[in-house]
């Protein structure tokens, strides 16, 4: 299925060397992603043909949790192609992420977040 894989080295300063990559589809979409270090620790990304990426494989320690992150096709809807239990709007603007309330223009443009009970503009600025 991959067709074209990017490859990026990262050093560290001293922290080691990183392979960031991402593979894609023969319709240029993206297919997988992931990363791992020289210190033994990787994470594996895959796709879905609409781009829905989850967390597929992870190895190593060191790695922050991901609480937000999908971890199968499964956290996507079937029917509408949206995280499951997240809310949205009638326009398919997310609503909601962690707790945190978002809203958005008529254009669909974030507008405004409220994050754990401070407001904020569309660029997160308090």
């Amino acid at each position: 299925m991959k067709q074209f894989i990017h490859q990026l080295h990262v050093e560290t300063h001293g922290k080691g060397l990183y392979d960031f990559h991402s593979g894609y589809d023969a319709l240029n979409r993206i297919a997988s992603a992931g990363e791992s270090g020289s210190n033994g620790r990787s994470e594996v990304f895959n796709a879905d043909r609409y781009g829905n990426l989850w967390l597929s494989n992870i190895t190593g320690n060191n790695f922050p949790t991901q609480s937000l992150m999908p971890t199968g096709l499964s956290s996507f809807s079937a029917t509408t192609n949206h995280l499951v239990g997240i809310n949205y709007d009638a326009a398919g603007n997310q609503t909601v992420l962690g707790g945190n309330t978002l809203a958005y223009d008529a254009e669909g443009r974030q507008i405004s977040a409220q994050i754990s009970g401070s407001a904020g503009d569309g660029d997160l600025r308090l």
